[in-house]
């Protein structure tokens, strides 16, 4: 686990204001807390991907200078594009530079006792070797020719959805969330990371989908993470 310590210039007490909820994922440089310190003084706090596991100070409370206030479990990098060296998970950028990139990446996954996969495709497959992705690629091909289709990817945010923060779980396990809209079908609602969502559909998305179906192989993209995306499609 990695320690998140107080760490401010000051002598006196220092406020806690966390960003993110227990058990959040945390993208590599993320903002998860604020520490505000005598003199209005303030300090925003980065952290390594991974996932908040434990807040020792809760937000509004006070601590001392290098006390723990909190625990992150941190990525393993199990899963990594094989052209940008980025964690599908946690979006670090694991290419070093200057040497060897595949081998740095490499180095630092399996240091972190992570499995590296050679290779990542438009699947949710997960590939471990060389010889397995070519052979993935070139079956993959063929069912397309034989199909007559191509490879479209679509973005999955502010085109096919809408996505908006409607409310926030406290830690009592009581939910603050706003009215969901009447009798609208293409409205859907979900909980991640104690945050509830509401997602509103593109008009026609379903006959939209289908008919592009019938000449494509269909994939989406999101700058999402990869639970977020899980959790639409």
């Amino acid at each position: 686990m990695f320690e998140i310590k107080a760490d401010i210039d000051t002598t006196g007490d220092i406020k806690i204001h966390w960003l993110k909820p227990l058990e959040a994922a945390i993208f590599d440089e993320d903002e998860i807390l604020i520490l505000e310190a005598e003199h209005h003084m303030k300090k925003r706090v980065k952290c390594a991907g991974g996932t908040l596991k434990e807040i020792k100070f809760e937000s509004g409370t006070v601590c001392k200078q290098g006390d723990i206030i909190g625990l992150v479990e941190l990525c393993q990098h199990e899963e990594v594009m094989r052209e940008s060296f980025l964690c599908t998970t946690c979006g670090k950028n694991l290419k070093e530079s200057g040497g060897d990139p595949e081998s740095d990446a490499i180095a630092k996954i399996k240091a972190n006792g992570g499995k590296y996969n050679s290779y990542l495709g438009l699947s949710s497959t997960t590939l471990h070797h060389e010889t397995d992705a070519e052979r993935f690629q070139k079956d993959r091909k063929t069912n397309l020719l034989k199909k007559k289709k191509m490879i479209l990817v679509l973005d999955l945010d502010h085109t096919l959805i809408h996505t908006i923060e409607v409310g926030r779980n406290n830690n009592s396990g009581s939910s603050l969330k706003t009215e969901k809209p009447r009798n609208d079908e293409d409205v859907f609602e979900f909980t991640m990371d104690r945050i509830n969502y509401r997602v509103k559909l593109r008009p026609h998305l379903d006959l939209f989908l289908h008919v592009l179906s019938q000449k494509f192989e269909l994939y989406v993209y999101t700058n999402g993470t990869k639970s977020y995306a899980e959790e639409i499609c």
